[in-house]
């Protein structure tokens, strides 16, 4: 990975999961895997192809992480918004549903477990 200058138009979390509903939504059964990439999870293939289902949401809201970029591999919903600055709000849904789905859980089983965390933790 290199690291270099990339600086993208924040996007709200809102906006974001948004998104993320809809792909769970519309492929409820797919289980993102790492494959054979040694680098692990990534918002972006070397194809230039979106990866998990945020790389996916990212890359549909004009926001894809550069292959090359070190964000790509090194980092999870919550430093995307905290160190890069790429997601505004409250992202916590957001990466709830992205540990599930590295866990090999199904896009609409982590779309459904974090609602219910996001339910218990207003109630």
């Amino acid at each position: 990975m290199i690291d270099f200058e990339w600086e993208p138009e924040p996007i709200e979390a809102a906006e974001l999961e948004e998104i993320v509903r809809r792909l769970a939504e519309e492929r409820p059964d797919f289980v993102y895997t790492m494959g054979d990439s040694f680098m692990g999870c990534q918002y972006t293939h070397a194809d230039g192809e979106p990866g998990c289902i945020i790389g996916q949401a990212l890359y549909e809201a004009g926001r894809a992480i550069p292959y090359e970029h070190e964000a790509n591999t090194a980092t999870d919903a919550q430093d995307l918004c905290e160190i890069h600055g790429l997601i505004t709000g409250d992202y916590h849904w957001l990466w709830s549903v992205q540990k599930q789905q590295d866990a090999d859980v199904p896009w609409a089983a982590a779309v459904a477990y974090a609602d219910e965390k996001r339910a218990a933790e207003n109630d």
